[in-house]
Order: structure tokens, then sequence, then C-alpha cells
């Protein structure tokens, strides 16, 4: 006999939030999907992971007055934009509250700053990957019907590395992009293609990926699973034909059990083979591989953020550790003697040159190799001593061994910019050995999510 739900009654959710979920004031740790600080509801238990239970609603008796209407149809499926039911200015101000929260160990929360909110909290991305799956993920209704096409494009459902919701219309990039994926969708139905399945590593089609520009170039990557990349060059044609802002087509062949295009040859098809986009005057040349931050607006924001509180004089060294493409690098130069940029991605290392020589920057030098081990007394012989180190690791943050030699560097100040602020305090609990925390500036990089970009100023102790 199968075990009934544990459903908790009539509780109010509270304002702590589990990777975007807010949990319900019961004495379990239980996230309730969809829910709303301040919501009362009935919290049915459906999975009993042991450092969280996961909730549905399953009656709602208050609504919560931070609440406001999902603009998306598919809001509650899909994995992205799980606040999209929240009030932005609270989205923001919960932000703010988790960084307070993070930080309350080693700073107060008034040092704080006001988080540098969105603009712009729609169609802000200028880059999706969509999936194409055999099995889509099925709605209550549709379960009841006798479907002859459950073939689908779109995102993955919360929590689930196999079920893709279906989208219609997605408002986080700019036309054409929903166009784009419309047109691949029926065209790839019309031919009758065979759609990926993840559990066997077998299908025709497998991902769609859409890059644009605020200057409204847009590239595109179709990714297949099969050596038969000759069927696609039609619908490639297609595609550069029907949406005139399309610059840039490239297709890859992936063989591989995972979506990762490491190692994976991506050929250019027609039109130039990069887009440009602009921050204030300088430009960068965007390739199919090339990293760059997934919001332009806010990433400008970002990087005045980070020129504004490095207040250089002018004739500075300094490292840009976990460079990427150089971008950091790059917007600081003209305010420096010379920059030095490290990363262990030799592709981003040389988009990182090209970037400067487009720009006619010549004081800003890019180094290809793993961060911990590249820094240490011969680097330092060879670039100099820095004043400034800003740092922008992925969510791992550091190792600890490059914080150690951080320490041995000790630069004037280090600038740490992080989207998990999680491991970026792990880091600078570390640094404190010789730091103070001079400065938090959070910013919201991604509306209607969890997610948040931050800004710490470590400053050498006296």
């Amino acid at each position: 006999m199968k075990k009934k739900s544990k459903i908790y009654e009539q509780v109010r959710i509270k304002e702590q939030h589990h990777k975007g979920r807010f949990l319900a004031d019961v004495r379990q740790k239980v996230a309730v999907r969809n829910a709303v600080p301040g919501d009362v509801v009935d919290a049915r238990i459906v999975s009993r992971r042991k450092k969280c239970r996961q909730a549905v609603i399953e009656e709602t008796y208050e609504l919560s007055p931070i609440r406001t209407d999902a603009f998306c149809e598919h809001f509650g499926i899909c994995g992205g934009c799980r606040w999209q039911n929240i009030d932005y200015n609270k989205q923001i101000q919960l932000k703010r509250d988790e960084i307070c929260s993070i930080f309350e160990s080693v700073i107060s929360s008034d040092k704080v700053q006001a988080i540098i909110p969105c603009a712009k909290i729609k169609h802000y991305r200028n880059k999706l990957n969509f999936s194409f799956s055999h099995a889509r993920w099925l709605t209550e209704e549709e379960l009841d019907e006798d479907l002859n096409c459950k073939n689908g494009v779109g995102f993955h459902v919360a929590g689930r590395y196999d079920k893709v919701v279906d989208i219609e219309e997605c408002y986080l990039q700019p036309e054409p992009s929903n166009g784009i994926r419309l047109l691949v969708r029926a065209y790839a139905r019309e031919k009758g293609w065979s759609f990926y399945n993840i559990h066997k590593n077998e299908g025709f089609i497998r991902s769609l990926v859409v890059r644009n520009t605020s200057g409204g170039e847009f590239m595109v990557i179709l990714v297949i699973a099969e050596e038969q990349h000759e069927k696609i060059f039609p619908l490639l044609e297609s595609i550069s034909s029907t949406f005139p802002k399309v610059t840039s087509v490239f297709y890859a062949v992936n063989l591989t059990g995972n979506d990762s295009l490491d190692g994976v040859d991506i050929v250019h098809f027609s039109g130039k083979d990069y887009i440009t986009e602009r921050l204030n005057s300088l430009k960068f040349a965007i390739g199919p591989r090339s990293f760059f931050q997934t919001n332009t607006d806010q990433c400008l924001l970002l990087y005045q953020k980070i020129l504004e509180l490095a207040s250089f004089s002018g004739n500075e060294t300094v490292y840009d550790l976990y460079t990427g493409v150089g971008s950091i690098a790059l917007f600081i130069a003209q305010h420096v003697g010379k920059v030095i940029g490290v990363d262990y991605v030799e592709d981003a290392i040389e988009d990182a040159k090209k970037n400067a020589a487009l720009n006619n920057i010549d004081n800003a030098e890019f180094v290809a190799g793993n961060v911990q081990e590249m820094l240490g007394e011969k680097f330092l012989a060879k670039y100099g001593q820095p004043e400034v180190v800003i740092v922008d690791p992925a969510r791992e943050g550091m190792r600890k061994k490059t914080c150690r030699e951080l320490l041995k560097i000790a630069p004037e100040k280090i600038i740490y910019v992080s989207c998990n602020p999680k491991t970026q305090l792990e880091d600078i609990e570390l640094l404190t050995e010789k730091y103070v925390i001079g400065y938090i500036q959070p910013l919201d990089m991604f509306p209607h999510t969890h997610h948040i970009e931050n800004i710490v100023v470590l400053v050498k102790a006296k």
C-alpha cells in the first residue's frame, strides 16, 4: 500500500529561501514550490530529501502582500524565473537580506550597500541554450490526452535533468529569439527528425544556442547528435533568410553524453564568425565559445562599480585573476599602468588577446594557466608587484592555495567579484588574516531568480 504524503496544514511561509524556494515555518526544513514569504498554505510533501524536504501547495488560505502575477505561462513548471510571482522591489530586498545573512559573521548589515537593481527585468539575457527532448514534460491536462507529438524544445523542469518544458514564449531574451526556436521546432517536426533522448544518448537534434548583442546582432548554434550534418543545411539557410538580425550561424555534432561543447568542433556555416558587443567605447568580438556576462546592461554597471571602488591613480599594476575573455582587464586598462589577466581556459585567453588588439590596448597582457599554480615568486618577478588584485572565480570560488598565494603577494586592495556569496565568504575568511572588508556591493544580474552578483572590497589591515 502506497504511503500517503504528509501535509503540513496552514503553515506560514518564511523569508529564508533555499535555492530560490522558501521554507515553511515548521520544525523540519520544508521548501515549498511557488510559495512566497507571507503565504499561508497547506504544504504537501512530494520529496523526502535529507537536507530539505520538497513540498507543493495543496491549498492556499492567505496570499502574501508581496505576491504578484507571473507573466509567463510556463511559470511554476520551467526551472527558470522562480521568483516571477514576487514583486521585483521585494526580490532585490530579499537578495540584499541574503547577503547580510551570509556575511553577518564578519560585518554588520549596515555595511552592505543597497543592491544595484536591473532597469530591464524582461528580455535582459544575451545568451540562451534550449534543449530538445523526445519526451517533453506533459501538463496534467495533456496527460489525459492521446498525443501524437511528445517532443519539445525549451528549458528543463525544476529538479529534472531529463524533462524539458516545451516553451511557446520566453521573456528572457529579445526577439527574434522566440521566432528562431519556434522555426527550428516546426522544421524538425515537419521533417520527422528524432529529438534527443538523454537516457539513451540518441536522437538527431539536440540543442540550440542563441546569442545576441545590445546592437541587435544574433548568433545561432545548432547542435545535433548524429553525423548527418548535411541534413541541417536547409534549416540553417532558412534561419538566415527569415531573420536578418542573425549575422552568424554555426553547427556542431555532439556525440558525448553531456551537453557541454568543450572538445566538440563548432563549425562556422554562414555570416561572420563572431558578433560584436560594446561596453562604452570598447568592442568585444564574441565567438561561439566566448564567455561574456549574460546580462550586458548589468555587466556595464558591474565594471563601472569595480572601477569606482578601485580608485586607481593611473600607475598601478593590476592582476585580473580568472579573467575569462579579459573584459574586466580591458575595461580598466586605460585607468592603470598595466594589467595582467590570468585564466586556465586557453580559448578565452586567445579571445582576450584578440579583443586587446581590436581596441588598440597595449598595456594588458594575458596568460593561460591554472591560477593557483601560476601565482608565486616567478610570476611576481616577471609581472611585478600588484597594488590591486581583482578576482572573479567560478561558483566554487578560489582554492585555498590561491588564497595563501594572495596573502603572500599582499596587494593593497583585493576586489572580489562572485556569483556565489557563500563560497566568496569562505575565501574571504581565509584572507582576513591580513585584510579587512571595506565595502560590500550586491548587484542584481538575474531578475526573477535567487542568483546575485556580489562585490567585496578587501583592504590590507594597517
